[in-house]
């Protein structure tokens, strides 16, 4: 089910406080109040009229206890966060919705029946803010781990990853592999032919590293032309032929050194580094692999 048809059954699926046309009232005066805004006059608010009938039907149904978001509202809102495109306008768009929703009710509070629905209303719109600020927290979190040339993993995540790997490799004795990957020809071939062919190999070894890991393994960019697979319960046998299949796949030619945990301590990365440059000196040819001589 798409976003919009997920909105619509949600919004949908819950007699509102308001009636359909109050509801389309109540999404033209939302806009309105938005367009008075100066640093919202050209952003109207994404997905109104879902999130004024999700919000109108919301306040007909008791809202959970402490800071809990309506689970009906809670893919809804998050989707708003989404399309709003930065987490300041959402939360000024969606002050103005609650302002909109308060007018309506004071409207009604002559015959008694808005004092509870504004409580409801102050509880349910600081709980949507709750949730457009956890969007926002978690696109700069992956943002702050990704590398933005490849997608995979930047050296922060790769840090963070292995130390939670490392952790559970030594407090259970099992098996943690890593093989750094050096793209041959890098600089020569950016030199020539330009960054952008340099950058299109890169991505190009970057996406079958993806395809090749297994679910539990990460991928990462640590440099300018080295990426990494940490590779959780495995040893380097089955490290040795990773590195063998992606030798066998239509990518750019690299050289690979492997280390693993226990044998070769916890510095697996300075020890998968330098076999890997130790391999190619000795070979003084690149494309083999370089591991531990038992």
């Amino acid at each position: 089910m798409s976003t919009s048809q997920t909105s619509r059954s949600i919004s949908d699926a819950v007699a509102p406080t308001f009636s359909s046309a109050a509801c389309d009232r109540l999404r033209d005066a939302w806009c309105e109040r938005c367009r008075s805004d100066p640093e919202l006059v050209e952003r109207p608010p994404p997905i109104a009229r879902e999130m004024i009938r999700a919000v109108s039907s919301a306040l007909g149904r008791p809202q959970p206890p402490g800071r809990g978001v309506d689970e009906d509202l809670r893919p809804l809102a998050q989707h708003f966060a989404r399309q709003a495109g930065s987490v300041d306008v959402a939360l000024a768009q969606l002050a103005c919705m609650r302002e909109t929703f308060e007018h309506a009710l004071l409207r009604r509070s002559a015959s008694g029946r808005a004092g509870r629905s504004r409580l409801v209303l102050a509880g349910l719109v600081q709980r949507l803010m709750m949730v457009v600020a956890h969007e926002a927290v978690a696109a700069l979190q992956a943002d702050a781990l990704c590398d933005p040339l490849t997608g995979v993993g930047n050296r922060r995540a790769f840090d963070l990853g292995f130390a939670k790997e490392r952790a559970r490799a030594e407090r259970h004795q099992r098996f943690l592999s890593v093989a750094m990957i050096d793209v041959e020809g890098l600089k020569g071939v950016s030199d020539t032919n330009g960054h952008a062919a340099g950058d299109e190999r890169l991505q190009g070894l970057a996406e079958h590293l993806v395809a090749a890991c297994r679910r539990m393994d990460g991928a990462y960019r640590i440099g300018g032309d080295e990426l990494v697979v940490l590779m959780p319960e495995t040893d380097s046998a089955g490290a040795k032929a990773f590195v063998t299949r992606l030798r066998g796949a239509p990518m750019p030619s690299f050289s690979a050194g492997i280390a693993t945990f226990p044998s070769d301590g916890f510095d697996l990365l300075g020890v998968a580094d330098s076999r890997l440059y130790a391999g190619r000196a000795e070979r003084g040819s690149p494309g083999r692999v370089a591991v531990a001589r038992s």
